[in-house]
C-alpha cells in the first residue's frame, strides 16, 4: 500500500470541500481527509488525541497538510492561525503546512497571508492543479 497523507479542509461551504476532494483525489497521492466545517470545529478536531482520531479516521498522522478558508461565520481562517499559534500545545495533530483556500484572489489577502509564519501558501479556489496540490501536500512530508 502506498504511503497514507493525513489532510484536513477547514470551510465552512459543502461545495467547496466537495470539489477540494475531488481535485485532491487527481493528485494519486493516498490520502486521509478530515473535514470540518468551521475553524472552531478544526481546532477542536486538531486538539483531538490521535488515537481517538485513528477510530474514526483509519491511517490519520501527522504531519497535516490543512486547507483553510478565510470567510467563515464564528472562527474565521484569521482568527483560526490565531488560535492556532496560541494552542500550538495543546494540538495532538500538527498541522506542518497551513494553506489558505480562499475564493478572494485579492493581494490584499494574499499579502495578508505571507504574514503569517503558519501559512505556507495561498491558493484561489478553483485554480489548483493536480500538480501544485501534490506538491504542497509532498513538502509537507520530506
Amino acid at each position: 500500500m502506498d504511503k497514507l497523507y493525513t489532510v484536513m479542509i477547514v470551510d465552512d461551504n459543502e461545495d467547496d470541500r466537495y470539489s477540494l476532494k475531488r481535485y485532491l483525489k487527481r493528485t494519486k497521492l493516498e490520502l486521509v481527509t478530515l473535514e470540518v466545517d468551521g475553524g472552531r470545529e478544526g481546532i477542536e478536531l486538531l486538539t483531538t488525541p490521535v488515537d481517538v482520531l485513528e477510530k474514526q479516521y483509519p491511517g490519520v498522522s501527522a504531519p497535516v497538510t490543512l486547507f483553510l478558508d478565510i470567510n467563515m461565520p464564528l472562527m474565521n481562517g484569521w482568527e483560526f492561525v490565531e488560535e492556532l499559534e496560541r494552542r500550538r500545545h495543546e494540538i495532538a495533530l500538527n498541522p506542518t503546512v497551513v494553506l489558505m483556500y480562499s475564493s478572494s484572489n485579492s493581494e490584499h489577502e494574499k499579502s495578508k497571508a505571507k504574514g503569517y509564519a503558519a501559512i505556507a501558501n495561498y491558493i484561489v479556489k478553483g485554480d489548483p492543479t493536480p500538480e501544485s496540490l501534490r506538491k504542497s501536500i509532498l513538502a509537507n512530508h520530506e
